[in-house]
């Protein structure tokens, strides 16, 4: 059976809002993800997704370098990921992460798909997704392909995850119907595909660095006050 992959964020927690008052940020740390975080990653699918993914295919997606793989880990544990690839929308409508963008866009653009983002729910609130995306984002200044534009696909009905992408400035673009496949019956569930343009994530860069900016200087001055 061949799944949809896509992105779709993870609900919050407020049960384990105590715990994560425990948790300190300052820990979290971000990195490639490495073959040694697989059973972490497949672990993490399984609690915040209600797709089956299959073993063999994320077993692929970990050993292929044409994919962008990132983990926040805390305490050597993975309790964030974040799954992306770049290509023209020809590759990806090939390698069906797109069957839809590209009767809009030109073939020969170049675009990143984000097939997942996934945070465990005790560490949401951390800002991990937030952080995944914008290593994403700086990786495509050390590429050579230009990105011209960042889309994937969330359910419906998954409202915190429509929310957060809308805050990290994506649009929605289309509905495809039926598009996600849930649970043994296999139920259909529509999904919408949010895109980002270059401009749109220069945009928020400069933002994240403006406000960087003046909370650096509110501290020197509160510290020299």
């Amino acid at each position: 059976m061949l799944y949809k992959q896509g992105a779709m964020g993870s609900t919050s927690d407020n049960n384990n809002s105590k715990r994560t008052m425990e948790i300190k940020s300052e820990l979290i740390k971000y990195t490639d993800m490495r073959v040694e975080h697989f059973a972490d990653v497949v672990d993490l699918f399984e609690q915040c997704f209600p797709i089956s993914y299959s073993i063999s295919w994320m077993w692929t997606i970990t050993n292929n370098k044409k994919f962008s793989k990132m983990v926040a880990t805390y305490e050597g544990k993975v309790v964030g990921v974040l799954w992306a690839i770049v290509d023209n929308l020809e590759e990806l409508n090939k390698q069906h992460y797109d069957t839809i963008m590209i009767e809009f866009l030109p073939p020969e653009m170049f675009c990143c798909y984000i097939l997942n983002i996934a945070v465990s729910s005790e560490f949401r609130r951390h800002k991990i997704a937030t952080h995944l995306l914008k290593l994403l984002y700086k990786s495509f200044t050390s590429s050579k392909k230009r990105v011209d534009a960042v889309f994937l696909h969330v359910m419906v009905d998954n409202e915190p995850a429509i929310k957060f992408y809308e805050k990290m400035h994506f649009q929605k673009f289309i509905l495809i119907p039926h598009y996600y496949k849930i649970g043994e019956s296999e139920k259909n569930v529509d999904a919408w595909i949010y895109m980002s343009t270059l401009q749109q994530i220069n945009i928020f860069k400069k933002l994240f660095n403006t406000t960087v900016s003046f909370f650096y200087k509110l501290v020197n001055f509160c510290k020299t006050s």
